[in-house]
């Protein structure tokens, strides 16, 4: 498996600055609701409680960008590991599909002003399927030297069904790993642990006041 340097790399290279871009705008709104939560009806500054979450606005724009942090390094790493060893102009279709999903998230929140799963979901699995077609694109030709994308139909349709089909075997294979390493972990949080237990941490939730997040 080798680098192929002698390649069109403007797709990639653009589809990194779009995602980029589309970053810095959720910096932007996050930055503006939280100007419009401290600053009160009278126009009198508050104080700001980055928790609270009664301020659906808020609590969008927060999360956008944390689902921004959590998936960057997987987007850019994955998209030009795609783009070096199999190929860049793929890599950077795939990208734009990718942006143009992630883009949705905010908006799909915002439609009518709170969480709503079905909506989000409808951003999040096609930006999922995205990433994990660049994932068994990798292993495809690390293990067999072929590009993936020459074993899948060459019906658009029929290509995007696979996709999603793979999508949906990666995420059981990665669900199915997951579960016993999240055990493994949880056995160095056990009852008498010297770290919080699930049932101190039940007790600790119970007396927290949500409303004004100080403990009672």
């Amino acid at each position: 498996m080798e680098i192929n340097p002698f390649q069109d790399f403007s797709r990639p290279v653009f589809a990194t600055v779009l995602y980029l871009v589309l970053y810095e705008l959720t910096l932007w709104n996050q930055i503006y609701s939280k100007v419009a939560q401290a600053v009160a009806p009278d126009d009198e500054l508050r104080s700001f409680n980055r928790f609270d979450l009664k301020h659906r606005h808020w609590e969008m724009s927060d999360r956008t960008v944390a689902n921004f942090l959590e998936q960057t390094p997987f987007v850019l790493g994955l998209l030009w590991m795609h783009a070096l060893f199999i190929s860049a102009p793929a890599a950077g279709t795939a990208g734009f599909v990718y942006i143009a999903f992630r883009a949705l998230y905010p908006i799909m929140w915002a439609i009518k002003g709170e969480w709503n799963p079905f909506f989000i979901e409808l951003s999040n699995q096609p930006s999922y399927a995205v990433l994990n077609y660049f994932k068994v694109s990798l292993l495809w030709q690390i293990f067999l030297g072929t590009p993936l994308s020459e074993a899948l139909p060459d019906s658009s349709i029929r290509f995007v069904l696979s996709c999603m089909g793979i999508h949906c075997l990666t995420l059981i294979v990665i669900m199915a790993l997951s579960w016993p390493f999240y055990k493994a972990l949880e056995l160095g949080f056990l009852e008498g642990s010297q770290c919080v237990s699930g049932v101190r941490a039940k007790k600790m939730y119970k007396t927290f006041d949500l409303d004004d997040h100080k403990a009672i």
